[in-house]
């Protein structure tokens, strides 16, 4: 019996021993061998992972479940912010004396990461505060010929989850990191630099679209500066990091806000009114969504369901704005389509799909690098255009004023060949005088246009481009005095009418039609009166009542004693604010009531009607 005892003895111990050394074996064979040299070692392809998709399991309740082997050297999860990854691998020590190594996680953005040195916890991630590096670093030892296994856990919550792990000597560490740090340190540099130039351009022309791009690159550098982790690692406190993370919408408007309104300014965006529109609509709209989103408040939103539809939107209006003659347009888009490159990589990250940040590391700052260069160059070539715009007008002023002189020299020679012509005395004096006034009064439109080319108020340009087109409509009559002699007077009355409208047609740039039904002749002494009413009737309908195109009708007749002036439009209507009194709407009334004795009516229904009507006893 005693006998038996011993022999199962034996057997069990043989057994154990057996049981022992293969459990040994494949420890080894497992192993990652590791010696005074080894650096910029891929440790993820040699090691084993295990998702834990309720982030809820311990670490002893993981190492009972099964890790499933791992090729890659870098795995892209996307967003799963309810996952917790865990990565377990083994080192073996070659040699005969202790090794120090960094492991290095490489990526910057999970919140947590965990390493389990056997029964020592070393914490890292975006929220640790004690954290160094730009990545997640651990400091490992191994004995002489020891073999020992490790366990990383990592969770991110609000980007891509992206696993890397590479084992770094000390020194080779320190000339990696310190590279890493001179890229960095020289982009910021190139966009410091861009944003100090611009700034000083800026203090000496006080042109608007220095100030927003300023703005833009200062967005620029913020943003870089939470992408990289910079801010939150050197700069921000903690409790700051946090709240920077849960309001990532609200950061990212540093930079949408100036790039919107810089986009406005550049590509002069309110001449195509559904396109200015929709960037007032983000322009007003992104920061109240940015406050909702704010931690989940009222809803989840990825910062690129906000982002892309705008980088769209902005690369639409650069499109359009080509194709309508801006030139400086084209370099604004290729600009754009460097940062929706990056946009649809980031993307493609998030997803799972591919991450060319993997392959590229500085993939985006090189775009941002090249955005605001291109942007730099597109203000660059606004300024030589808007140079060469005033250097023609220049020229064209110069050449109105040696008409004036060539016309004086002219009308010299004229007046002594009156004394000698008495009876075509009447007729050349007639018509030299015209000639004087309508060139007098283009040297003057030609002074309020360079006048207005130097004005940065708004207000002011469109209230010198009313006086424009006062005055043009005088010209415009001195016009058809002199070359529409042999017109009768209704045929003149209309051309009158059309001159007006086309000079106002060409300034708005709209695709808007008119149709003139002109049955009356008006005399020449009330001329002036009708052709100022319409000027300012038909310019109000082009600024108020269409987006793009739209009719006008403009008839003039007679009716028992009667005299009708009817300007008719199809577009938005009229509303009316007896409150506020326009210059334009003062001379309107100012020369139908007081002047020409009549009154006025309007209606608006399907667009907008004026109707006025004058006894023709006081058109005599």
């Amino acid at each position: 019996m005693c006998n038996n005892s011993l022999k199962v003895h034996k057997v069990g111990h043989t057994v154990f021993r057996y049981l022992f050394l293969l459990t040994i074996f494949l420890i080894k064979i497992n192993a990652i061998e590791i010696n005074e040299k080894s650096s910029s070692i891929e440790l993820l392809s040699q090691s084993f992972i295990y998702i834990d998709h309720t982030s809820s399991l311990s670490k002893d309740e993981v190492l009972r479940k099964t890790f499933k082997p791992v090729k890659e050297e870098s795995l892209n999860f996307g967003i799963i912010s309810k996952s917790r990854v865990w990565i377990r691998f083994t080192l073996q020590n070659t040699t005969n004396q202790p090794l120090e190594k960094i492991l290095e996680y490489a990526n910057i953005k999970p919140e947590e990461i965990v390493l389990y040195d056997d029964n020592i916890t070393h914490y890292d991630g975006l929220f640790y505060e004690e954290r160094s590096s730009l990545r997640p670093t651990f400091h490992i030892r191994l004995e002489a010929n020891e073999s020992k296994s490790f366990l990383i856990s990592a969770k991110s919550e609000t980007t891509a989850l992206i696993a890397k792990l590479t084992l770094w000597n000390q020194e080779s560490f320190q000339d990696y990191d310190l590279m890493e740090k001179l890229f960095i340190c020289a982009f910021f540099t190139l966009l410091l630099t861009l944003l100090i130039y611009n700034l000083l351009i800026y203090v000496f022309t006080k042109d608007p679209i220095y100030l927003y791009y300023i703005g833009y690159l200062y967005g620029a550098i913020v943003f870089e500066l939470i992408y990289l982790g910079i801010l939150q690692i050197y700069i921000l406190p903690h409790e700051m990091t946090i709240l920077l993370t849960k309001a990532t919408l609200l950061s990212v408007m540093l930079l949408v806000i100036p790039m919107i309104l810089f986009t406005m300014k550049l590509l002069k965006t309110e001449r195509f009114a559904k396109l200015h529109f929709g960037l007032q609509l983000y322009l007003y709209g992104y920061p109240l969504i940015a406050l909702l989103a704010y931690d989940n408040f009222l809803f989840t939103l990825n910062i690129l369901g906000v982002l892309l539809p705008l980088v769209f939107l902005m690369l639409f209006s650069g499109y359009y704005a080509y194709k309508k003659g801006t030139k400086e347009a084209i370099l604004y888009l290729l600009g754009w389509g460097f940062v929706l490159l990056i946009l649809g990589f980031a993307i493609l990250q998030s997803l799972g799909i591919f991450n060319i940040f993997e392959y590229f590391r500085r993939t985006t700052e090189l775009a941002f690098a090249l955005e605001a260069f291109m942007f730099s160059i597109a203000i660059t070539y606004r300024i030589k255009r808007i140079d060469q715009e005033k250097e023609q007008l220049n020229t064209r002023l110069m050449e109105v004023q040696k008409d004036t002189q060539a016309h004086l020299e002219k009308l010299v020679k004229l007046k002594t060949k009156e004394l000698e012509e008495s009876l075509m005395m009447k007729e050349v004096l007639y018509q030299e005088l015209q000639h004087r006034v309508k060139n007098n009064l283009s040297f003057i439109v030609s002074l309020l246009e360079l006048q207005a080319l130097k004005v940065n108020s708004e207000a002011l340009k469109t209230e010198l481009y009313n006086t424009i087109n006062r005055i043009n409509s005088f010209s415009k009559l001195y016009e058809l005095f002199l070359y529409g002699r042999e017109e009768n007077g209704i045929e003149k009355t209309k051309n009158y009418f059309k001159a007006i409208f086309e000079k106002l047609e060409t300034q708005f740039n709209k695709s808007v039609t008119a149709t003139f039904e002109i049955e009356y002749e008006l005399p020449h002494q009330h001329l002036l009166y009708f052709g100022l009413i319409l000027n300012e009737l038909v310019t109000n309908a082009f600024k108020h009542a269409f987006e793009e195109e739209g009719k006008i009708f403009i008839s003039l007749y007679q009716r028992d004693n009667s005299l009708y002036f009817i300007i008719k439009d199809n577009g938005k209507g009229y509303v009316e604010q007896p409150q506020t009194l326009s210059l334009g709407k003062t001379i309107v009334e100012t020369l139908v009531k007081k002047q020409l004795k009549g009154f006025i009516e309007t209606l608006s229904h399907s667009g907008t009607e004026i109707t006025i009507k004058i006894n023709v006893k006081h058109l005599k």
